[in-house]
């Protein structure tokens, strides 16, 4: 075959799976479309281990996403009123003996473009094929039916599926199994002309004129003389019980006997339970411009309406009471008037009993000529009761129509002989039916709010599976990721699925009218709305007020990574899979960006070795940094930590890490302050946090003091109490880890093992000049590299995991000792005057912070930085020097005060020079009270000695 040319565009929905409730209209140049048919993705299992399958089994083997050959009205589900319109034919081949002649199909489709794979199913002897032809114009939902089934009747139409025609047909990517065989071809050509098709038919609105599969019912021509009045427009209670009930399929649901008919896969087409042929019963609508059917036609030569066309009311008349007409001859039966057949009869008793029938009688103005004609033909109290005093206690009478219906009734009792049939009883049993009317209604109200629950639940959260409901709020599950919503989304949700009921008819449709009929709308609705919202947080809670049904309180699961298009999953060993996403797994965190195996990020690496550029070994500082980014993009921690990246501005600090929160978005990284943290000014911080992977201080203000007790919460997946706002309080455990960026050390009180082992300190001197920038760079990078980005911190982790912890450079643990030294008064000061030495005089603790405190002051500390007698000493014991009380007075073992400032002063590589000079000068200052106090320091203890 030649190359395909260039073509229009077509339109396709695309989701992640068969169960996604969020597909996505893309627009792709049809060789694009057709290259992603010709990118097979080959699944872990045998062919022979596939056919080993149970059905469901096999469904989730071959389900990797799929696309429906159209346009959707919106982004969202694809449910038949969701599409737009189609701009594919796509067509299953399941019934072949031999694959599908590429000559073959040109020859049958005049040279039109088309593509072909085979299923996931296929084999050499068994071939299935997928055969996509692109159309020259889009189709409405009318026109592609009778488009697919002229155009399979051209190829064949029994080799093709009976579903192949449906409207939001989805179609799966190209799969098979690893050792599976893949077979793909493609024609170019002019696109298929719909209009050419359509010409074909002598009608081709009327379902009669199309083709049909074998072993398919032919279709009842819509023309036929039993269709010519619309059910909904009969007069009496005929047309009230069809209209009360809505459409055909929920009659035979609500009317007819558990285990009559079982509904089918194909679209309104029923099977008579018993029967020794499928899909007999096929339901249609008065006309093709309607989407609900009115109307049966059954080809089961068993059933009581085989060979006839039956609207609601006859389809129940025939299969309830049919029975009783046994004892009428074919001659009675035929010449039988309106109503006089005793089935007849018995189906207007059983309609007169229904309140939905009762209340849609009430509405109209048939009631009086109704009743008055039942009244008529009533030979029995029991007619009476069950005909006409019904339709009087529920009509909209005035109080003197309603006693003249009353004398009336009482008239013809009377006509009958019935005894004791005076007005008081007539008037007392029209009461006793409007109050068992009245109980009825609130039934049929609660009934109908558990329909309205269940509606909503399969409308927007997947039947119920995408709704949690606990620690006081709503957790949907979206796009691939449980997140909290507002109650107000919710009853957005309800209202949207009372519309849809409202708009699309049936039972649940003429209920709300009624009810709406009879009420202030307003009023109604809202009242309405509040009810079923209570009934699903009742329907959706947890098991109980501590259940954790999202795992929030507990560890992370496994180590994976959620991305837009799926789960990337890791074993212990860094391997790792591309799953579907599954509510069941229960990830409360995404990134925002789509994994692609292929991708890289040239450009991105490039800023990363110009930043790290004056590193004594820059690549194993890319590689630290890329394994601790790689860490935070999955919710696993294998050890607690944090990261403080310090250098001067302008070093290309904050763009690569912008790039990661751009990577990860809004949905797992928190952009905050720390200060404004410290400071307790966002009162419901916490509740920010969940489904946090990272909390990103982008410049930590000068001279801040950091929050140790927040930076060990936050490196170390502390449990915390979430306060949202206007909700209840529940626990969660935090995976955000604290990234912090700076010009300046900041400052600390606590620099013990703790805080210093879990410090991850990226130092980088270089200050970009700007030649070398780069306008729009990261703008461009992000844009176009992050999935290169991904697959860079995804092979870190890897490293990580393989390992089994961390590595850290040589410079980055020489910077965590700078941090500590600069960052604490405290260590400052020990560094500079005082030297460990075993076996030297026990310095008295209160000289020694005396000696700080003189430092400090003449360093210019304020007194914000200085720490008081009990924070100075727990400080000095965090670093580890020996403390020892004797007759009550704490000495300082094993150190000296330095007499001479820079004496035995440690490598000035570890300090700034602005630092050096200072503790120079406070020596100076403080060297003369020193020598005062030594004179009476006791001496030095002998170490066997008891301190007491």
């Amino acid at each position: 075959m030649s190359a395909i040319a260039s073509a229009p565009t077509v339109w396709i929905a695309v989701g992640n799976g068969r169960d996604d409730t969020h597909w996505v209209n893309k627009e792709l140049e049809w060789p694009d479309f057709v290259a992603r048919l010709r990118d097979v993705r080959r699944t872990a299992e045998t062919f022979a281990a596939y056919e080993a399958m149970p059905k469901d089994q096999r469904v989730d083997a071959k389900d990797v996403g799929g696309y429906v050959g159209g346009k959707l009205k919106v982004d969202g589900r694809r449910g038949k009123n969701d599409i737009e319109c189609r701009t594919l034919l796509t067509l299953d081949a399941d019934h072949l003996t031999l694959p599908l002649n590429g000559v073959a199909l040109d020859i049958l489709l005049s040279g039109c473009a088309w593509a072909m794979h085979t299923s996931h199913s296929h084999s050499p002897s068994a071939p299935r094929q997928r055969l996509v032809i692109p159309l020259a114009r889009p189709l409405s939902q009318a026109e592609y039916e009778p488009v697919s089934r002229k155009v399979t009747e051209m190829l064949g139409i029994e080799k093709f599926d009976r579903t192949t025609h449906e409207w939001n047909r989805l179609m799966f990517w190209p799969s098979a199994s690893k050792n599976g065989e893949f077979l793909f071809d493609r024609q170019d050509g002019p696109w298929l002309d719909p209009d050419v098709i359509l010409i074909k038919y002598a009608d081709w609105r009327d379902p009669g004129f199309w083709p049909t599969h074998p072993g398919e019912p032919p279709a009842v021509s819509v023309s036929c003389e039993a269709t010519k009045q619309d059910p909904h427009k009969a007069k009496g209670v005929v047309g009230a019980f069809c209209r009360a009930y809505g459409d055909i399929a929920q009659i035979i649901d609500e009317h007819l006997p558990d285990g009559t008919y079982e509904e089918s896969e194909e679209h309104w087409r029923y099977t008579l339970v018993g029967a020794t042929s499928s899909n007999g019963l096929v339901l249609y609508p008065y006309s093709s411009d309607l989407e609900s059917p009115q109307f049966a036609y059954s080809h089961h030569e068993s059933d009581p309406i085989g060979g006839r066309t039956v609207n609601g009311w006859d389809l129940v008349r025939l299969h309830r009471f049919r029975h009783l007409d046994a004892a009428l001859d074919s001659e009675s039966s035929e010449f039988a008037g309106p109503g006089a057949k005793p089935s007849e009869q018995a189906m207007r008793k059983y309609a007169f009993s229904l309140t939905p029938v009762l209340q849609e009688l009430a509405s109209c103005d048939e009631v009086e000529t109704d009743w008055r004609a039942n009244l008529a033909a009533c030979q029995t109290l029991k007619d009476v009761e069950s005909q006409v005093l019904p339709l009087i206690a529920h009509g909209r009478m005035t109080p003197i129509s309603e006693r003249e219906a009353v004398a009336e009734v009482c008239t013809r009792l009377k006509e009958l002989k019935v005894a004791g049939a005076g007005v008081t009883a007539v008037r007392q049993t029209i009461q006793d039916l409007r109050k068992r009317a009245t109980q009825s209604d609130s039934a049929e109200t609660m009934n109908m709010e558990m329909s309205i629950v269940r509606r909503v639940l399969g409308d927007s959260f997947a039947g119920g599976k995408h709704l949690k409901r606990f620690g006081g709020g709503w957790w949907i599950y979206d796009a691939g990721v449980w997140r909290p919503t507002e109650q107000d989304y919710i009853e957005n949700r309800v209202i949207e699925s009372l519309k849809s009921i409202m708009a699309g008819g049936g039972p649940d449709a003429a209920r709300l009218h009624n009810l709406i009929g009879q009420s202030r709308r307003g009023e109604f609705l809202n009242a309405l709305a509040t009810a079923v919202v209570g009934l699903l947080r009742r329907e959706v809670a947890g098991e109980d007020a501590h259940s954790d049904p999202l795992n929030l309180r507990g560890r992370a699961e496994g180590s994976v990574i959620n991305c837009t298009n799926g789960e990337i999953w890791f074993d212990s060993k860094g391997d790792f899979e591309l799953e579907p996403h599954d509510s069941d797994h229960r990830l409360t965190s995404q990134i925002a960006c789509a994994h692609e195996s292929n991708a890289t990020c040239p450009r991105f690496e490039a800023a990363l070795r110009t930043v790290f550029k004056l590193c004594e070994e820059p690549e194993e500082m890319i590689r630290h940094w890329t394994e601790i980014m790689g860490t935070l993009i999955q919710p696993k921690r294998p050890e607690a930590l944090w990261v403080l990246m310090k250098g001067p501005g302008g070093n290309g600090k904050t763009f690569i890490t912008e790039v990661v929160e751009a990577l990860m978005g809004r949905g797992a990284c928190l952009k905050g302050s720390l200060s404004d943290v410290a400071a307790g000014r966002d009162g419901h911080f916490t509740a920010s946090l969940v489904g946090k992977l990272m909390f990103f201080d982008d410049d930590l203000r000068a001279d801040t003091m950091l929050p140790d007790d927040w930076l060990k919460k936050l490196s170390e997946e502390k449990i915390l109490t979430a306060n949202p706002k206007n909700a209840h309080t529940f626990e969660f455990t935090s995976r955000a880890v604290a990234v912090v960026l700076s010009n300046s050390w900041p400052h600390s009180r606590d620099v013990s093992h703790g805080i210093v082992r879990r410090s991850h300190v990226f130092e980088t001197a270089y200050t970009i000049p700007p030649a070398e920038r780069k306008a729009g760079e990261k703008d461009w990078i992000i844009g176009h590299e992050l999935p290169g980005v991904l697959n860079l911190l995804v092979a870190g982790w890897q490293r990580v995991l393989l390992r089994g912890g961390y590595e850290r450079p040589k410079e980055c643990a020489e910077s965590v000792e700078r941090w500590r030294q600069q960052s604490n008064t405290s260590a400052r000061f020990v560094g500079v005057l005082l030297e460990r030495k075993p076996g030297a005089i026990a310095v008295r603790a209160a000289t020694v912070h005396e000696a700080y405190k003189a430092w400090a002051k003449d360093a210019g500390l304020t007194d914000r930085w200085v720490l008081g007698r009990n924070a100075f000493y727990q400080s000095l014991k965090a670093s580890g020097l020996c403390f020892a009380t004797r007759r009550g007075i704490e000495y300082v073992e094993d150190v000296v005060l330095r007499l001479t400032a820079g004496e035995d002063t440690p490598d000035a590589k570890q300090f700034d020079d602005a630092a050096l000079d200072a503790a120079e000068e406070d020596a100076q200052v403080v060297v003369s009270s020193f020598r005062t106090e030594r004179s009476h320091f006791p001496p030095a203890r002998d170490p066997s000695a008891p301190l007491m």
